[in-house]
């Protein structure tokens, strides 16, 4: 199996999960959980912007990961070349 199979399969697990946790923490499915429903404790941290925000955030982490990680297939098949530091 060629190598990089498990890195296309990892970039887009990446980013699809990213997109995910920046888009979901702001819709009715949120609000609407099982979880966030029956347990009063987690309603109360999962209905929090700060909290909304936090995961949004490891959503955009995520998608930065994935991006990451194309470029570093990219430039070890040569189609990209580093820029010399100023």
């Amino acid at each position: 199996m060629p190598r990089w199979i498990p890195a296309i399969a990892r970039i887009l697990f990446l980013f699809a999960f990213g997109v995910f946790l920046l888009y979901s923490p702001w819709t009715d499915f949120w609000n609407s959980n099982f979880f966030l429903s029956h347990y009063s404790w987690l309603a109360a941290a999962g209905h929090n912007n700060f909290i909304r925000g936090a995961i949004s955030g490891v959503g955009v982490e995520d998608i930065w990961f994935a991006l990451d990680e194309l470029h570093c297939i990219f430039r070890q098949a040569g189609s990209v070349t580093p820029r010399p530091l100023p």
